[in-house]
């Protein structure tokens, strides 16, 4: 493990695992973060696939009375990703590849002006190019400090992509001690595609209790925010809450959404020494309830 110049704890870890959902989803995948030595150097490698049944939603409803179409995507592919520390800072820049392949399926034949009449068994290669700062306390379940994340990626034929286009993650999260035994946190994200992004890799806003994709357009931001109260030395209590905003594709066929989330859960300490907590917790979207098992922050994703 190494220490990081804020006094954080980053171990190298690796991991395998696998999902199964209600709506018969399922995925196979492994990883590992690793640290050099010195802590300067952090990497990542990962692989999986993945069936997932997902919806793609029409905002407003077409003439025909499509509002939405289910559709099965086949994903398998790989990950590389590996970013330097600057000098004696707490600023990290590197560089990541990603290339996956993949087919999606609709339930029932598509000619949408926005999808278009296309092949959807696309390859997808990326470069990206990655600026972060870090200071968090651990990887795992921070109490103090932030990171900001910058991704620009870049698809092309060049690089093993069938479409040409470009994808922006960007995120902020930061942690703060409120008081004994109260901690907040917050959770900033911007995305946004640009050129010929397949309909299913456009941003989508992503807050727990709102359903996969159901959110999407070229361009989506969220906050959302949490309060853990640790009211026993391994127990805690978890309340959060959030808003995002999903800009279209073409502003002349579509308009802009909006979603929001709010819920509760708890967590247990179960690694003292890399402050891992993990749980459960509750959700609530504008459509629906949902649960999630949580292993370290809800924000782990990132």
């Amino acid at each position: 493990e190494e220490i990081a110049e804020s006094g954080g704890i980053f171990p190298s870890i690796s991991a395998v695992g696998g999902i199964y959902t209600e709506s018969k989803t399922w995925a196979l995948g492994g990883g590992h973060f690793g640290v050099s030595k010195s802590g300067n150097t952090r990497y990542r490698l990962a692989g999986g696939y993945a069936s997932a049944n997902l919806n793609y939603y029409r905002n407003p409803i077409s003439p025909g009375g499509i509002d939405k179409l289910g559709f099965n995507l086949i994903v398998y592919g790989g990950l590389a990703q590996v970013y330097f520390r600057l000098g004696e800072s707490n600023f990290f820049t590197g560089f990541s590849y990603a290339y996956a392949h993949s087919a999606a399926v609709f339930d029932k034949p598509v000619n949408l002006p926005e999808i278009g009449d296309r092949e959807y068994v696309q390859n997808v290669g990326g470069l990206g190019v990655i600026f972060n700062y870090d200071t968090r306390d651990n990887m795992f379940t921070p109490n103090t400090g932030m990171t900001a994340y910058v991704d620009m990626v870049f698809s092309s034929p060049y690089l093993g992509s069938t479409n040409t286009f470009q994808r922006l993650f960007s995120h902020y999260l930061g942690y703060l001690k409120l008081c004994e035994d109260l901690y907040g946190g917050l959770r900033l994200d911007l995305q946004s595609s640009f050129g010929d992004t397949p309909f299913y890799m456009r941003p989508f806003i992503y807050l727990r209790g709102v359903p996969a994709m159901r959110y999407q357009g070229k361009t989506t931001w969220l906050s959302e925010t949490e309060l853990r109260w640790d009211f026993n030395f391994r127990w805690s209590l978890v309340g959060f809450g959030g808003y995002g905003q999903a800009f279209p594709v073409n502003d002349e066929m579509f308009h802009k959404q909006t979603a929001y989330n709010y819920g509760a859960g708890f967590r247990y300490l179960i690694a003292r020494l890399y402050g891992i907590r993990a749980g459960i917790d509750v959700a609530r979207g504008p459509e629906d309830w949902a649960f999630y098992i949580q292993f370290g922050s809800s924000w782990f994703i990132y």
